[in-house]
């Protein structure tokens, strides 16, 4: 399921493109649109391995310019776990500008285009809904995408507001190319 967000056209607006394997094309992707947000879903569940599990693939066209967005993860596809992140930048960003990659940490759209941005789900093994048997870490079959509006309206995991590129047109919001899987 999508929920495309503001400022994304029909051409990007193609789920199916965020299936398979990244490849690395800045035009293999589904747009999220201001705020969007996508869910995944596994038949082989996703487990808590040695080291990071799964990776987001954006289409960042270099290093710095990034669109972000937050990831969860659930078993159920009800009951969704958010994976802390922290944005240290301080302030707004045009539609074309660069960021930082120092000043992020915990968000998707962190590499561009071919270099996922890595997950760890030990990282999330003392929240209240996995030591209650709500999320179960080896049996993740749901991963959710949720674009950052980059116009600081949205905040890290400690209040602090999060600038991306904005306002972008067209493709806006983050360009979700794969999830590449590590541990299943």
């Amino acid at each position: 399921p999508v929920n495309y967000g503001a400022a994304v056209i029909d051409a990007w607006k193609t789920p199916q493109k965020a299936l398979g394997p990244a490849t690395g094309s800045t035009t293999d992707i589904v747009s999220l649109g201001q705020g969007g947000s996508i869910v995944l879903i596994f038949d082989v569940p996703i487990k808590d391995g040695p080291s990071y599990d799964f990776a987001v693939f954006e289409n960042g066209f270099n290093d710095s310019f990034l669109e972000l967005a937050f990831v969860e993860v659930s078993s159920d596809g009800e009951h969704f776990l958010r994976f802390d992140c922290a944005y240290l930048g301080t302030e707004p960003l045009g539609a074309f500008a660069y960021q930082d990659t120092s000043l992020i940490g915990g968000l998707a759209g962190k590499y561009r285009a071919a270099y996922g941005t890595p997950f760890d789900l030990a990282e999330l093994a003392n929240r209240e809904q996995v030591l209650e048997g709500e999320t179960d870490l080896n049996d993740i079959r749901y991963i959710r995408i949720i674009d950052v509006t980059g116009d600081g309206s949205t905040f890290d995991s400690f209040g602090n507001p999060i600038y991306a590129p904005f306002p972008t047109t067209e493709s806006a919001g983050f360009d979700l190319e794969a999830v590449g899987v590590i541990n299943n």
